[in-house]
């Protein structure tokens, strides 16, 4: 089973869709807390297939309560 989470919402982010025919990287499993402490550091963990080998980069963003969304950050 294929978990997508966040990173199917591709028109946010601004990433471009897979043309037909091609496999696109798939994301296995993740795991990211849903609450953090104030000054510390939020770390996401993420397990992805990629069957063609062309996965340039990964991108993670992140929503605070009452301060809304942080810009996109790409992960080399």
């Amino acid at each position: 089973m294929a978990l997508y989470g966040c990173a199917d919402n591709r028109r946010v982010l601004g990433v471009p869709v897979a043309p037909a025919g091609t496999k696109p990287p798939v994301i296995t499993a993740y795991f990211a807390p849903s609450e953090g402490m104030f000054g510390y550091p939020i770390r996401v963990y993420l397990a992805a297939e990629d069957p063609e080998g062309d996965m340039l980069r990964i991108a993670v963003q992140v929503s605070q309560v009452g301060y809304g969304n942080y810009p996109t950050d790409w992960i080399f």
